[in-house]
């Protein structure tokens, strides 16, 4: 037989090595791609497993209720905002439970209380209602925050008798919809997008979860944009202040654990979204109780207005201006003016 022509031999090496490093190249994309889907899919049964074990669920006279429970003292109910559940609830509460017999609900759509408990804010709030009075509580301080707000009203104006005194931090008081500078930022629009289940839960973990562990700077920078009306100058402060704390830092993080896995709180988000866009203007000067409300003067997300709504209009309210920053005040220069100013005011109304 006769032998192949040297140069010939030569002219097939390069596309031998072409298709070898084709096949390493693709061999090496799928099994990242498989470490990626096995840690995504670890961390989510993980999560739906801590989100069942730490809650528990009560039939009220409005439908199933889920909810956690931590401390001794008098009753005080936290409401959730949006992207939330008990674990929110819970989180937000941390720095001020001492005292207190912290009661955190899923509102209606969020985890495992389904939307039929409650789907406007009235609805939620007599589901609550029927909660507390499953566990026997019969006076309670309400916390609202941000998107749990409407339901902390409306508990208080349809059951003044059960509720002693009433905070709202960054708590929409009335009609709202999302501004533009939210729903123009490329991630909220995932949030508010119509995905659904895994493909929803793989998203929002890599973005949120991953980029913010390897470019926390960008995160936060875009969870600010999203949230606050600041100029560049001061923009770039805020993001460099939170950096240089590990507080607000742990914050940052802890705070998008508790807004995952989004697929099993997207009802919930939606419902919100739509009931906010009606929502009446609560006749806020009936409320008797206590009542504080606390927001921050550059709020992008949920504006002003909606805490001089409420300031104005209760009779003897307090009112706490978080001057550093937006939406996010746990998460701000004045987190520990906002959080004494808080505890301070239960303990003063319901001990």
């Amino acid at each position: 037989m006769p032998r192949q022509p040297f140069s010939n031999r030569c002219a097939d090496a390069p596309t031998v090595v072409t298709v070898i490093v084709f096949w390493s190249i693709l061999t090496l994309v799928l099994v990242a791609t498989i470490v990626v889907f096995v840690s995504f899919y670890r961390w989510r049964q993980g999560a739906l497993k801590r989100l069942v074990e730490g809650s528990r669920i009560e039939e009220t006279r409005c439908g199933p209720v889920e909810y956690a429970q931590t401390g001794e003292g008098p009753a005080l109910v936290v409401l959730h905002g949006g992207m939330g559940g008990w674990d929110q609830g819970m989180f937000l509460a941390e720095d001020i439970a001492e005292g207190f017999k912290v009661i955190s609900p899923s509102r209606g759509g969020y985890l495992r209380t389904p939307l039929s408990t409650g789907r406007t804010p009235e609805e939620v709030a007599d589901s609550i209602i029927g909660l507390l009075d499953t566990l026997g509580v019969e006076a309670c301080g309400v916390l609202g925050v941000s998107g749990g707000g409407p339901t902390a009203l409306a508990m208080t104006l349809r059951h003044p008798r059960r509720v002693r005194a009433l905070a709202m931090a960054s708590a929409i008081s009335g009609h709202h919809e999302q501004p533009e500078i939210t729903l123009n930022d490329w991630m909220t629009r995932i949030l508010f997008s119509k995905a659904g289940g895994y493909a929803l839960d793989l998203i929002t973990w890599f973005l949120f979860l991953q980029i913010m562990r390897i470019m926390p700077r960008f995160a936060i920078r875009r969870l600010f944009n999203a949230t606050e009306e600041l100029s560049l100058v001061t923009m770039a402060e805020r993001v460099e202040g939170v950096m240089r704390s590990p507080t607000q830092r742990d914050y940052f993080r802890r705070l998008f654990e508790c807004s995952l896995p989004l697929s099993v709180r997207k009802i919930g988000l939606d419902n919100d979204l739509a009931q906010f866009a009606s929502l009446p203007i609560y006749p806020v000067e009936e409320i008797s109780c206590a009542t504080l409300v606390v927001h921050g003067r550059h709020d992008g997300n949920v504006p002003f207005s909606h805490a001089q709504f409420v300031a104005d209009g209760v009779p003897d309210a307090e009112l706490f201006v978080a001057e550093t920053c937006g939406h996010l005040i746990w998460m701000s220069d004045d987190r520990d003016a906002t959080i004494d100013c808080i505890r301070s005011f239960f303990q003063r109304h319901l001990s």
